[in-house]
């Protein structure tokens, strides 16, 4: 965690987290952070303008990092998006559509919130890259279910270089290099699938 407020130091001191007191806007500080071997930032000042400062810094650092920034309102997700942020989230946003489905759909929310936030359940949600010297490249969905007996369940998959996810890929779907699987399942199913890989 980067950041200036000292009472968040203070938790991650606490806590036992690592923390780097200085402002993520600086990119001797974003350095001292690792950015340049990161696999991704987030960005979640209260500050819109900050957001903005911030992604703009570590997307010149590392054009090609993945960059997902809090935006309070549209201009700033317009303003995010325009300095490369691959993902803005609004709290707002997200907050009133958890309402909306919870009132419409209450089952659907309350299974979705057991397979992503509790860690004690039974099924895992988990994304998968089909990397270059896997056995999955070439097969098709179809292949890969009958050679996972034990049932994991391939919910999507986002082909190599297509910005689209599929969901529900039919079972002549065939897999390639890059392509990245969105599964779900038990642990042993997933670990079924992922020594495949």
């Amino acid at each position: 965690m980067i950041d200036v407020n000292r009472d968040a130091i203070n938790a991650c001191v606490q806590l036992g987290y690592l923390y780097i007191d200085g402002s993520a806007s600086n990119d001797d500080v974003l350095k001292e952070a690792g950015i340049m071997t990161a696999k991704g930032l987030v960005s979640a000042i209260d500050s819109d303008a900050e957001n903005v400062y911030v992604t703009l810094s570590a997307k010149t650092l590392r054009s090609d990092l993945y960059v997902v920034a809090r935006a309070s309102c549209d201009e700033a997700e317009f303003k995010l998006l325009k300095a490369h942020a691959d993902r803005v989230l609004s709290p707002y946003t997200i907050g009133g559509r958890r309402l909306a489905s919870l009132l419409m759909r209450p089952n659907v929310v309350e299974f979705l919130d057991v397979v992503m936030h509790a860690g004690q359940e039974r099924l895992l949600m988990e994304e998968i890259t089909v990397l270059g010297e896997s056995t999955l490249s070439g097969l098709t969905i179809g292949d890969v279910k009958s050679r996972c007996p034990g049932g994991v369940n391939i919910l999507a998959i986002k082909k190599n270089g297509d910005p689209k996810v599929t969901a529900s890929p039919a079972g002549k779907t065939v897999i390639s290099t890059g392509d990245m699987l969105i599964t779900l399942g038990t642990r042993e199913q997933l670990k079924e699938l992922e020594d495949m890989i």
